[in-house]
Order: structure tokens, then sequence, then C-alpha cells
């Protein structure tokens, strides 16, 4: 006969095996569900409005300690001079009032004038000692000039005493030349050749020096 105890047994039994197996089946529901949020949590973006940008410096590594350096690099832009061009000689500007100061240093024996106003070909040939002595003779005397023509700038040359010497900036002047009050102008063709961008004039000093140009 059964005791009221052993009636009870088996249905209790039977209930906690229920129940264990229900626990079980909500852990396991539990489990799969944390998987799925572990999942998403993964694969989870920031908004297609939003963009994250790192940007790593250069770093030096020194005893253990990290110091960020940047550089940076300087370009200076192009610079340009420009120049306005030099305007051309116009030998015709000068030449008259080159032959009128000519013409008063020869009446007035001004030798220093006229030595300083040869071209450097003639001190080349004759020297600055002979050439003075020359002038020193020549000169004192009235003379008058007018400028009748001025030609171009040419290349020419320097001849005298058996020896030719190639100058460069010349120009042919012709001249109606007045000597000694004379009532009759002598017209005649002369030179003047320009030394950065001063006239200059040619004359026959006497005797060539040795191994003269």
């Amino acid at each position: 006969m059964q005791t009221s105890a052993t009636k009870w047994i088996g249905p209790t039994l039977i209930a906690l095996g229920v129940l264990s197996a229900v626990a079980g089946i909500i852990g396991l529901v539990g489990h799969f569900a944390s998987d799925d949020q572990d999942a998403n949590a993964a694969v989870s973006t920031e908004p297609p409005d939003v963009v994250s940008t790192t940007t790593r410096e250069p770093t030096t590594t020194s005893t253990g300690a990290t110091s960020t350096s940047t550089s940076t690099t300087t370009t200076a832009a192009p610079t340009s001079t420009t120049s306005e061009p030099a305007e051309p000689l116009d030998p015709r500007a000068t030449v008259q009032d080159f032959f009128a100061n000519w013409a008063v240093a020869i009446g007035e024996a001004d030798v220093e004038f006229l030595l300083a106003a040869l071209h450097p070909a003639v001190i080349d040939r004759y020297g600055t000692e002979q050439c003075a002595a020359y002038l020193e003779q020549v000169a004192g005397q009235p003379i008058e000039v007018e400028v009748v023509s001025t030609s171009e700038l040419i290349t020419g040359e320097f001849a005298r005493d058996g020896l030719t010497r190639v100058i460069d900036d010349l120009v042919l002047v012709e001249i109606a030349r007045r000597d000694r009050g004379a009532e009759e102008a002598v017209v005649q063709q002369t030179r003047l050749g320009f030394v950065e961008g001063e006239p200059r004039w040619f004359t026959d000093c006497g005797e060539p020096l040795e191994e003269a140009p």
C-alpha cells in the first residue's frame, strides 16, 4: 500500500523535469539572441553622411619617447625684371654740337679739350705726348665750321701713315669750313667715331709709334 508521500513523489519529479526542459530552451534562445547582437555590433557602420578620417603624423622615436615633427616647403614665386630698352644712338643730334665746341677750342687753343676729344685709335697710333705737341702748334687760329650732312653709323677705317685700323661706330660728316676769316668756305668730308656714345675726332699727329696699330 503506497503511502501519501510516495504518491506525490512521481508527479513532483515529472514537474521538475518539465521545468528543467523549459529552462534549457529559454537559455538556448538567450544564447542565440546574444550572438545575433554581437554580430550586428561588429558590422554596424556610421551613417552615410558621416565620414571619419584619421591622419597620422610622421613620428620619430628616441629613448622610448615619441615626438611629432612637421615640415613646410615654401616656394617663392618667380620674379621677372623688365628693363626698358636703351634708346638708339642718333649721331646727327650730337655732331653739330661737337663741331661747334671743336671750332671754339681750336680758336682758343684749348689743347686739353682737343686732346681729350681725340679718338683712342689716334692716341694708340701716335701717343699722348706727340698729339699734345701737335695740337699746341695748330690750335689758336680762328675757324668756322658748319655741318652740311651726317651719315648713319658705319664701320670704316682709320688709314694714316701706311697703317689701317678698322673702326666701328663711325659717321661720315660733310662740313663747310672757313679758316682765318676766309670769305669762301671749303666743303670737305671728315669723320667722327663714337666711343661709349660720345663723338671723337681723328687727325695725324706725326710719326706713328713703334708697333702702333
